[in-house]
């Protein structure tokens, strides 16, 4: 393994710490005020413009506004626009560990994406692999189960939704941003994140858009910040590192959401959960040694 894959993995270890956290930080906001999500992303992503905008323009100055490919940077936004989106609506209904188990399909999606958009071949082992995942997902979910919340199930369609999502803007870095500036790049997607959610949110909040409620305001600063660390240093493994090598690195928010789950909103995670969680990881494992073999 080269040294830029070895500084990938770590990069994408690293951030999942801080996405948890945000995750957290949201869903915990959510349970505790009647919070309006689209207001809240609004705020958000407008707090982090602000950061970008202030270290972007003490370090490039005027070539802040300055990128390579405009279009890919545009479809990169819109799709974090819309993934986040997702994640600020559904963390107040689902519990942190269904919520990452599902997205661990992250991966697996983005492998077999590869196969269209970057031409790598569909071995027997991402086969292999989509099956493994695809039975994780529905022990993990236990459908059948006379203890299965049916008010689950429409918030963990959209859990895997944010996976497919993830998958892809993960594709479009590595297949047409990744000699991108990743700071610029960081600035142009929460740009495009704040205009979008503020467009929606205003003509049902008003002037409530732009005035953050003062108790809500510690929750739209940590969610700014970790949020801004996590995107940052995923980019930047993205860009260095194979999708399918990185993408794994995800199996972490596991550990961290059942922490959280666990410490905060006093959730307890299930043995079928834990169960269809190490499917999806031996699913994942697969993938990560298919791509060792297409590399090698």
């Amino acid at each position: 393994m080269t040294g830029g894959y070895s500084l990938g993995i770590l990069l994408g270890l690293i951030s999942t710490f801080f996405y948890s956290i945000m995750d957290s930080s949201i869903k915990f906001a959510s349970n505790l005020y009647d919070v309006d999500f689209i207001a809240f992303y609004f705020q958000t992503s407008t707090l982090i413009v602000v950061f970008l905008l202030i270290i972007g323009l003490y370090k490039f100055k005027d070539n802040l506004f300055k990128v390579k490919n405009p279009i890919a940077v545009f479809f990169r936004g819109l799709i974090t626009f819309l993934n986040f989106f997702l994640v600020f609506y559904i963390l107040k209904y689902l519990p942190l560990d269904i919520y990452y188990s599902i997205v661990f399909m992250h991966p697996i999606i983005a492998s077999t994406l590869a196969v269209f958009l970057l031409k790598e071949k569909f071995t027997l082992l991402k086969i292999l692999s989509l099956v493994l995942g695809f039975f994780g997902v529905l022990i993990i979910t236990n459908p059948l189960a006379d203890t299965f919340h049916k008010e689950y199930l429409f918030y963990m369609f959209v859990a895997l939704a944010i996976a497919f999502f993830s998958a892809t803007s993960g594709l479009i870095t590595r297949k047409y941003l990744a000699n991108e500036n990743s700071t610029k790049i960081t600035f142009y997607v929460f740009l495009i994140c704040a205009l979008l959610s503020g467009l929606l949110s205003t003509p049902r909040t008003g002037i409530n858009t732009f005035l953050p409620d003062s108790q809500l305001l510690p929750f739209i600063v940590l969610t700014a910040i970790t949020c801004l660390i996590g995107f940052f240093l995923f980019l930047k493994a993205y860009q260095i590192t194979p999708i399918q090598i990185v993408a794994p690195t995800e199996y972490a928010l596991m550990i961290w959401g059942v922490f959280f789950g666990y410490v905060i909103f006093n959730d307890s995670t299930t043995i079928t959960t834990v169960l269809g969680c190490i499917i999806v990881i031996a699913s994942n494992v697969i993938i990560t040694i298919d791509a060792k073999k297409e590399k090698a």
